[in-house]
């Protein structure tokens, strides 16, 4: 039995390197945080005799968050590419790893019998696009389709990832700053009395509980403001904070790796020689 640890060599390669960009954002993201990244300024609420303290984000997320956060992306979509292509031989290196919107749309894929895998585009007799999956190492389909799962209805990390690599192929990804809390809170009120608040936590940028029917009339000072980096993108991640959405997705593409590798030695596959 092959046991060379060698094997997925490259795809762990990658892997390493998308952890690297984790890192790397991780660090960039900390220095943002410590910027002034967002100001505080305090609103009447016109319905009411209530007034709203607002945080509100100075500027969009870097760029380079962004494009650190997109290397990471693709960088993790490449590893579970070049998993594939170990299995198949490098002659098959254009056969992208599967992804699909459910898991029935998945299961035609592998499809050897020369059913359509797309039941509805009118083209009949085609094997499932990755039928040579399936001939490699007989049974594999099943640990992609009922253990590593890289469709929509599986609510994982690997779906989100492969559409977010494919967006951030045309455009930088779109993400939110959400302030969290702030601390040191200080005002007068119209009565010039000086009120100070330990901490106070933000509701979609705003702390509307402390501030009504208060006659704040100014907002003196305020120390130091948490926030996250939020995801913003339609259908596929939205409100999941950046940096432990990425640690999450390169952890499973390890445990995709290993598991793809584990399953093909026991099935007796080995390396084709390239």
């Amino acid at each position: 039995m092959v046991t060379n640890r060698d094997l997925f060599g490259n795809a762990r390669i990658k892997l390493v390197r998308a952890n690297q960009h984790i890192t790397q954002f991780q660090a960039a993201r900390e220095r943002f945080l410590q910027s002034d990244f967002a100001e505080v300024v305090v609103k009447n609420d016109p319905y009411g005799a209530e007034y709203v303290l607002e945080a509100k984000a100075t500027g969009p997320v870097p760029a380079d968050l962004l494009l650190i956060a997109g290397d990471a992306i693709h960088n993790l979509r490449c590893a579970l590419d070049y998993t594939l292509t170990e299995l198949l031989g490098r002659e098959n290196s254009t056969l992208s790893f599967p992804f699909h919107e459910t898991r029935e749309e998945l299961e035609r894929t592998f499809s050897a019998d020369g059913a359509d895998p797309c039941a509805t585009c009118g083209r009949g007799g085609k094997k499932g696009s990755h039928h040579r999956v399936e001939m490699a190492v007989a049974g594999i389909s099943r640990i992609i389709l009922d253990e590593i799962r890289p469709y929509k209805a599986a609510n994982g990390f690997l779906w989100p990832l492969g559409k977010l690599d494919n967006r951030d192929k045309h455009r930088l990804l779109l993400a939110v700053v959400v302030p969290l809390s702030i601390r040191d809170v200080r005002f007068r009120d119209s009565n010039y009395n000086q009120v100070s608040i330990a901490e106070l936590s933000f509701v979609h940028g705003q702390i509307e509980r402390l501030l009504r029917h208060c006659g704040m009339a100014e907002l003196e000072s305020y120390g130091e403001m948490t926030a996250e980096i939020f995801f913003n993108e339609p259908g596929v991640v939205e409100g999941q904070a950046v940096l432990p959405t990425l640690v999450n997705m390169a952890q499973a593409v390890a445990q995709t790796i290993d598991r793809i590798e584990e399953f093909a030695l026991a099935a007796g596959w080995t390396p084709a020689a390239n």
